[in-house]
């Protein structure tokens, strides 16, 4: 420990250091790999407490394999493919969730590091052992390694690569029960580049869709497809059996929407499981950098459980806004509450023996002159108002001449208007960035009127 400390001491003596000793670059360009079952790449550009990711991972769905970039702003997230630079998407949530994990340096300061090693084993409440110094991107990184349990060296813990200058951690490894099941590590990284002709934000001028719209939409713009193709595609999604009617409906050409595109899928809803596949880094301060907006829709057929969480960077630590509320089938409120958090655990979802599949209708339109949307939602078998995305939805309306009809104001990146029914065992949604509630109940008659 001797010698690694001695090691540090001459390199970490440079001139300009920040506050906790680690030095703090105006400006860092890095390419990053990351595996997590599917190997992704990263280009990372980061000014000022802007970041900028330009990836070709998958936006919740869409857009695999296209080059596009992803903007965490004060503002929101934004999106936009590298080929259309002025036509942006507004996220729900960003698809690189732990991002802010990236570029973020640790809760400790250099000096405890070099000197406090008990310390940082309190404050973490886990045992941490400190390795020699490694090469990572041509950078020199003392390798940390942190266990689950005292006794878990061997099965359970977290590897980690700090960089000596900035504290930024280069290369991060999580086992499970002895095998590696996560991983991240900086190909290059570059400090103090000129960045100005990097975009971190939508460009004044930009056409900036906001809505429940998939991502797939910015493949669509600024022209939009002609409505006779969302017919010839919902008639084809239909899929009646021999001698029924079709299931599906069909709403008019609206005046300044353009459709986009549908999609169909067959969603499992149930209850589902959480299981843990990585570690957050647990040694980054969380005050360097992120953004965390998540909602978790949990369908179990006759109630609807959404927990929200929203958390965001400012002057103090992040703090975190979970809104937790049970609905039932037709979207009442039976229970409800809001409280603060500063935990956040990563996972990902199972479906249980108790899921079922059902076959959910979306079809996206836009208005190409002020990016408004318009989403038309129809599930049969199951409701369709959690379909809408990651929004907080308040107490329902109800509405004569819709056959169950009920409105509601949602809130969440963007407010939206929106209106469901329920014709049989098929549950439609109309949800609107523009329109009132009257404009949308007019177009869901008409949408009846199709049956």
């Amino acid at each position: 420990m001797k010698s690694t400390i001695g090691t540090l001491l001459l390199l970490l003596a440079v001139s300009s250091l920040a506050q906790s000793g680690w030095k703090k670059p105006e400006s860092i360009h890095a390419t990053i790999s990351e595996y997590d079952g599917v190997e992704r790449t990263y280009e990372i550009f980061q000014k000022e407490g802007s970041l900028t990711v330009l990836t070709s991972r998958s936006a919740f769905g869409a857009l695999e394999g296209i080059p596009r970039f992803e903007a965490i702003t004060k503002s929101g997230v934004f999106t936009w493919l590298a080929d259309k630079p002025n036509n942006t998407l507004l996220l729900q949530r960003s698809t690189v969730p732990n991002l802010y994990e990236f570029l973020a340096t640790p809760r400790f300061s250099r000096a405890d590091l070099e000197f406090n090693l008990n310390g940082i084993q309190k404050a973490l409440g886990k045992t941490v052992r400190a390795g020699r110094t490694e090469k990572v991107a041509a950078r020199d990184c003392l390798v940390l390694t942190i266990l689950d349990r005292p006794d878990s060296a061997e099965s359970d813990f977290q590897r980690i690569w700090v960089d000596i200058e900035t504290g930024l951690t280069l290369k991060q490894e999580d086992y499970f029960a002895g095998k590696l099941s996560y991983s991240r590590e900086f190909a290059s990284i570059q400090f103090n580049r000129d960045l100005s002709s990097t975009k971190f934000a939508p460009s004044e001028g930009d056409l900036v869709i906001k809505g429940p719209v998939s991502p797939e939409t910015l493949l669509k713009l600024p022209d939009g497809r002609p409505h006779q193709d969302f017919i010839v595609e919902i008639k084809d999604l239909a899929k009646p059996k021999e001698g029924e009617r079709p299931w599906t409906s069909m709403i008019s050409e609206q005046q300044t929407l353009r459709y986009a595109q549908t999609t169909y899928r067959e969603q499992s809803v149930g209850v589902p499981q959480t299981s843990q596949n990585r570690r957050g880094n647990s040694i980054i301060d969380p005050n360097s950098g992120g953004m965390f907006h998540t909602i978790t829709n949990l369908d179990t057929g006759d109630r609807t459980l959404v927990v929200a969480v929203t958390a965001q960077v400012s002057e103090r630590p992040i703090q975190g806004e979970a809104i937790i509320m049970i609905r039932d089938a037709q979207g009442n409120i039976l229970q409800g509450q809001s409280e603060r958090s500063e935990g956040f655990a990563i996972g990902q979802t199972q479906g249980n023996a108790t899921s079922k599949t059902v076959p959910v209708i979306k079809s996206d339109f836009v208005d190409p002159a002020t990016g408004h949307t318009f989403v038309f939602i129809q599930v049969k078998g199951s409701a369709a108002l959690p379909q809408v995305g990651q929004y907080v939805f308040g107490q329902p309306t109800s509405l004569e001449g819709l056959p169950s009809g009920q409105s509601y104001s949602a809130k969440g990146e963007v407010d939206l208007t929106i209106v469901t029914w329920t014709i049989g065992d098929v549950q439609c949604a109309i949800a609107s960035t523009s329109h009132t509630v009257e404009q949308l109940v007019a177009i869901a008659k008409s949408a009846i009127e199709t049956r």
